[in-house]
C-alpha cells in the first residue's frame, strides 16, 4: 500500500485511478470531493470500521480537465489531479 502525502499529484489515466481508503485507530467517517469534470465512483462518502477499507475510482469525464483537484476528509488533504486520458 502507498500512502499519499498531502499535495502529492495523482495521475488519472484513461480508465481512471483506483484509491483505497483505510481506517486506522478507530472508525472513520470519510468523504471525497473532486472538482468539475472528475467522477468519484461508486460513492463519495461513507463510514469505515476500524481496520476496514473502501475503494473508489477517480475518473475524468472529458479529455481536457485542467486544474482538477481531489480533497479527502477527514483532514481536508488536497491533491492536484493530472489527467492523462489518452483519447
Amino acid at each position: 500500500a502507498v500512502s499519499l502525502q498531502p499535495g502529492a499529484q495523482i495521475t488519472v489515466g484513461r480508465f481512471g485511478t483506483r484509491l483505497s481508503l483505510k481506517a486506522t485507530g478507530g472508525p472513520v467517517s470519510w468523504s471525497v470531493s473532486a472538482s468539475a469534470g472528475i467522477l468519484v465512483w461508486p460513492r463519495s462518502s461513507g463510514t469505515l470500521a476500524a481496520g476496514s477499507s473502501a475503494s473508489v475510482l477517480i475518473a475524468s469525464m472529458g479529455r481536457n480537465v485542467s486544474g482538477a483537484t481531489l480533497t479527502i476528509n477527514p483532514g481536508g488533504a488536497s491533491y492536484p489531479l493530472v489527467v492523462n486520458s489518452g483519447f
